[in-house]
């Protein structure tokens, strides 16, 4: 009954005597493709591409509208910060407050600090945009693609 029918090595895959092979200490390489443990779902569902494409329609605003739309769309995005505590987009993907734009960027590794890409981000992408779509518009004269 006490035998043993697979013969261990005098040492187990780690290097430490014993005979047993303990195969949870084996390093392992563990490749997640669109899986994120903080999401309950894979990242690239409908709410990745929706929220995509509205971080690159507010990216781009400065050359795709008028300057009244890009501003307007600035203070719809200020209240939504206020009314919601956040992005509404980011707390449905991400269940609560996380940046789009750090996140996706340092997970693709695009980027090193997601902390300095959150300040820049939050605090300052707005006023780029407002600003390059002002400057255009008023300073030389720039026609918007759309609208």
């Amino acid at each position: 009954m006490g035998e043993q029918l697979i013969p261990t090595p005098p040492e187990d895959l780690t290097g430490h005597a014993g005979g047993v092979l303990l195969f949870s200490k084996l390093p392992t390489c563990t490749i997640n493709i669109g899986y994120n443990e903080n999401m309950s779902h894979k990242p690239y569902s409908l709410i990745f591409w929706i929220h995509s494409a509205v971080n690159l329609l507010f990216l781009f605003s400065w050359l795709l509208f008028s300057w009244w739309i890009v501003l307007f769309g600035q203070v719809i995005l200020f209240l939504q910060y206020k009314i919601f505590g956040g992005c509404v987009l980011s707390k449905i993907e991400f269940k609560d407050d996380t940046a789009w734009i750090p996140y996706y960027l340092h997970r693709w590794k695009l980027i090193k600090d997601r902390e300095k890409c959150l300040v820049f981000t939050r605090n300052h992408m707005s006023v780029v945009v407002a600003g390059l779509v002002l400057v255009l518009h008023f300073v030389f004269g720039f026609k918007p693609l759309i609208f």
